[in-house]
């Protein structure tokens, strides 16, 4: 509301801000690789668990993963959030960024639209667990490629993991 704007402006002056259009839908996790020669490697889309109640009691806090729900996504959708992390791993590579980074997406509810949310330049939190599934089903998980790559090996482009995995599996943190 406006007087919120104004309680934040006069909290914090002169101070830039980004002020975006609200957009109701599912939010989506993708962790990724940089690797040295510049390819990027995808892991397996996730979507945000937020607000459980018995994690939090904040309806914002991201408190999990569900790799179950891509499942549910459009062929057109799981393309374009494959498309964004590769651009977005280009563009760190570019910056002479390497490793792992994260990144958000939301579909919008109504026009199933792909908006591209946030870029973590960190490990994500759910790589470790994500390692687990894909070790579960003989694939190599970004951790092992990491880590041949910072090893000097040749990163084998066979066996990637899956975009979307086939089986049930959540995380609550």
């Amino acid at each position: 509301s406006k007087k919120d704007l104004e309680r934040l402006y006069k909290l914090y002056p002169n101070r830039e801000c980004k002020i975006s259009e609200y957009i109701k839908g599912k939010t989506y996790t993708l962790n990724c690789l940089v690797l040295k020669d510049g390819g990027v490697i995808t892991g397996s889309i996730s979507e945000q668990i937020t607000g459980l109640k018995s994690a939090t009691n904040n309806p914002n806090t991201t408190c999990g993963n569900d790799f179950t729900s891509p499942r549910s996504l459009k062929t057109k959708q799981v393309a374009e959030i494959q498309k964004i992390a590769q651009r977005v791993g280009k563009v760190l590579h570019k910056n002479s960024y390497g490793g792992l980074f994260g990144i958000d997406v939301i579909i919008e509810e109504k026009t199933n639209k792909v908006y591209f949310i946030e870029l973590n330049t960190h490990q994500p939190a759910s790589v470790s667990f994500e390692a687990k599934l894909h070790r579960k089903i003989g694939k190599m998980p970004l951790l092992a490629y990491l880590i041949l790559d910072y090893m000097g090996h040749s990163i084998p482009r066979i066996g990637k993991p899956p975009i979307i995995l086939s089986f049930a599996a959540k995380q609550v943190i």
